[in-house]
């Protein structure tokens, strides 16, 4: 009994140490994952940017100007009409990613709170306020 505090010391260390392997491996884990998530989107804006897909589609989006019955040589509208599709686009892209990351990572280590529900409200949400603010900020930059 020279030192009585050392077994609460040592318990304590022990406790620092598991933590901190929890912690490395949850890290390792978002670390690979978000290499990977880094290297399709790579991959993917390299292939749009080489089949030129944003004139293709910059084109399309005039189209669907017209087709609803506005002026395409309007550049605001155009221009909206063309940023509402890339959203989409990234939108269906990013969403499997997503999904992994906080139901497959984050659950893995015990972070996971979230319910499928919750998520896609929460998609929901944001892609309203992108669409009720997006407008406003595009057009002010535009014009």
């Amino acid at each position: 009994m020279a030192f009585p505090f050392m077994e609460a010391v040592v318990g304590f260390m022990i406790l620092i140490q598991e933590k901190f392997e929890k912690s490395r491996a949850y890290s390792l884990d978002k670390s690979h994952f978000h290499f990977l998530h880094e290297l399709v989107t790579i991959l993917m804006d390299s292939a749009i940017l080489f089949f030129g897909v944003l004139p293709w589609f910059w084109k399309k989006s005039g189209e669907f100007v017209v087709l609803v019955g506005l002026n395409a040589e309007n550049e605001i509208i155009h221009t909206l009409a063309f940023l509402a599709g890339v959203m989409v686009w990234s939108q269906v892209t990013d969403l499997p990613f997503s999904l992994y990351s906080t139901f497959v990572i984050e659950s893995r280590h015990g972070f996971n709170k979230q319910t499928v529900w919750l998520f896609f409200r929460d998609l929901f949400k944001g892609i309203c306020l992108a669409v009720i603010l997006g407008p406003l900020i595009v057009s002010a930059i535009i014009i």
